[in-house]
């Protein structure tokens, strides 16, 4: 059954309208032509299936009953969703996806149907290639151009040159990555078609039909493209009749629950990777692997396509009788690599449960981005992008699930034991609460002490007894790829992973001050980095906040009481205590205010810092994040008319 929705249905009869029936028309023109902007608007989609409004209500309700808990899927839930396939065979199955770091989604048939927890419906992908940089023309939105409506623009990295998405030279256009059988590459936009076949619309590139990898999800009604929603509309037509609609019915949950299948953890998506170069060599031990595997599978009554434990972007898999080989499917940016890993160390499934580490083997490439096999033992030649994820593989990514009010006990108690296990390396920490509370332990530059560090450090947390109190009640380890993006590029990064490991020594010296003393400290920081990155411009300071508060909330009372505190009183002994670390944090801000970010804002990244300082200072601070900035910007403001007095 083809799901049937008014934003399909507006396409076909806007079709049958202006073209014939064998008519095979240009994307681009399709979908700008001056008919085709008058009458083509895209909207919401208002889909109304019955048999599919009730597996939703049966899945809404088995949520709601279960939430917050640890869910087995059994054989109830299944035969009842079963009733409702419409006369359609269709495995019901529930898989839970993580996609990045703990955003759970839900895999129907193996199909994603969900979004993120914080997502609204109508996900669909950023579709471009990575080379090029994607802006918003907001000036012809703004002067209402008749051919571009808020239309993405690219930035040729060749020239430099700004180009309308659909006026540039073919070298500039933005490609998109699509999917068949025989197609699985990069295909400028200006050389798709479209056309309409028993009433279908399909896309088409040179004579094949097309369907878009939907990746990187984002909420459709966020003013993006006409060519983005024309594609999303595509994809749900020829989806299955469940693929889209649940979005809209889990997106407000708070959490979703860890999701089991006879006893075992249902992982990521699909067991399916295809490598088009290997050698002779690894082609054997990837056979050997893939036939044990599919063994285990029938063993344990999996169903099909199901792995045993996720980290991150990761999908894990492990073998029963090969408790040495194990395998590690990285969707990276542009393309994806299969690692093959060899622990060294037999795995207890028990024992080690919730982390891996090792050295790498070999790894695979598709081909067109790498077609080589090598060790990474000695010199490598990788892809660019392979590299940074090399530089980071010897990173111990620690995440310790734990209530927040344990979350500055365990914090100080571990940076007292820590340093005998790091004799050479340094950490940072976050608070996370996504999608539940937990801490962060990030240690760089571990190389082959990678799993003895870990094994380590949790011997040090089960010694305080944190494991068997249940006060550290969960704990995984994962991959790490850092935001470079967010802060400014990778030169800039190095400086910015040196002022975290600075911030977060800092912040864990003021964790036994009391509450009085951490907030009039964290002002003193906060207008540290403003004052550091900004080189003293206060008015630049103020922008900054001013584009991060939310005015809609008032300035609090107890936030007047600490302004009026701070300004008669600016002199705090604890300040003394920890000047140490505020001059080593200073001397690093100093660095980085001389390097300009080069892939976002100034400002966005002055805001980004600001950010992870009351993150760090979690809710020690009683003042919440948006408080402190307005708080910030009141002092700040009467420096300015002070110093503009004085003159």
């Amino acid at each position: 059954m083809i799901m049937e929705n008014s934003g399909i249905k507006k396409i076909v009869n806007y079709f049958n309208k202006y073209y014939e029936m064998n008519d095979e028309i240009p994307l681009l023109e399709f979908l700008y032509s001056e008919n085709a902007m008058k009458e083509l608007v895209f909207t919401g989609y208002n889909e109304e299936d019955e048999y599919l409004s009730k597996r939703i209500n049966i899945i809404l309700n088995w949520f709601n009953k279960n939430s917050g808990r640890s869910i087995e899927i059994n054989d109830e839930i299944l035969n009842t969703l079963g009733k409702y396939v419409n006369n359609t065979p269709v495995d019901y199955t529930l898989i839970v996806e993580s996609l990045d770091e703990c955003n759970e989604n839900i895999i129907i048939n193996h199909t994603l149907t969900g979004c993120r927890v914080e997502s609204l419906m109508g996900r669909f992908a950023y579709m471009f290639d990575n080379k090029l940089r994607i802006k918003y023309d907001n000036n012809l939105y703004l002067n209402n151009h008749p051919f571009i409506e808020a239309e993405i623009t690219t930035l040729s990295d060749k020239s430099g040159k700004i180009n309308n998405l659909f006026t540039s030279v073919e070298s500039s256009i933005p490609k998109i990555t699509c999917n068949t059988v025989n197609v699985n590459n990069e295909i400028p936009l200006n050389k798709i078609l479209v056309g309409l076949s028993n009433g279908e619309i399909y896309l088409k590139y040179k004579g094949k039909i097309l369907l878009p990898i939907l990746n990187n999800m984002v909420n459709l009604f966020s003013g993006f493209s006409r060519v983005e929603k024309f594609l999303m509309l595509i994809y749900i037509s020829v989806a299955k009749p469940y693929q889209s609609l649940l979005n809209q019915f889990i997106s407000n949950s708070n959490y979703m629950p860890r999701i089991t299948y006879k006893g075992m953890v249902i992982s990521k998506a699909k067991y399916r990777v295809l490598i088009d170069d290997f050698s002779k060599e690894s082609q054997k031990n990837f056979n050997l692997f893939k036939n044990e595997f599919y063994r285990y599978m029938e063993e344990q009554g999996l169903p099909d396509h199901v792995g045993i434990e996720q980290f991150g972007d990761v999908q894990y898999l492990y073998l029963k009788n090969n408790r040495f080989l194990h395998i590690f499917y990285k969707n990276l940016k542009k393309y994806k690599v299969l690692i093959l890993e060899e622990l060294g160390f037999e795995y207890d499934c028990e024992k080690h449960q919730g982390y891996h580490f090792s050295q790498y083997v070999f790894s695979i490439c598709k081909k067109n981005s790498c077609n080589y096999i090598e060790t990474l033992d000695e010199d490598v030649l990788l892809p660019k992008d392979s590299v940074r994820m090399i530089d980071y593989s010897d990173t111990v990514y620690l995440n310790l699930y734990t209530r927040e009010i344990y979350a500055d006990e365990i914090l100080i108690n571990l940076s007292e034991m820590l340093p005998k296990i790091l004799k050479e390396q340094d950490f940072f920490f976050i608070r996370y609460w996504d999608p539940i509370f937990h801490l962060r332990l990030r240690i760089r530059n571990c190389g082959e002490k990678k799993f003895i560090i870990t094994e380590e450090i949790l011997k040090a947390v089960e010694k305080l007894g944190y494991l068997d109190s249940g006060v550290i009640f969960r704990y995984t380890t994962d991959n790490f790829l850092p935001e470079i993006n967010r802060y400014g590029g990778e030169k800039l990064y190095k400086y910015v992973e040196q002022y975290f490991i600075a911030e977060s020594k800092l912040i864990i010296q003021l964790l036994s001050c009391k509450e009085e003393d951490i907030i009039y400290i964290s002002i003193k920081c906060l207008l540290l980095i403003l004052n550091e990155l900004t080189k003293s411009d206060l008015v630049e300071s103020k922008k900054i906040l001013k584009s991060i508060i939310d005015n809609t909330e008032p300035i609090a009372d107890s936030t007047q009481e600490v302004y009026k505190k701070y300004i008669s009183d600016r002199q705090n002994k604890k300040v003394y205590e920890v000047r140490k670390n505020i001059i080593e944090c200073r001397k690093i801000l100093t660095q980085m205010a001389n390097l300009e970010p080069k892939t976002v804002s100034k400002r966005k990244f002055i805001g980004s810092i600001l950010h992870m300082f009351v993150n760090r200072i979690g809710k020690n601070s009683t003042i919440s994040e948006n408080q402190m900035y307005k708080l910030l910007l009141r002092i700040i403001n009467r420096d300015t008319y002070v110093k503009l007095k004085i003159r």
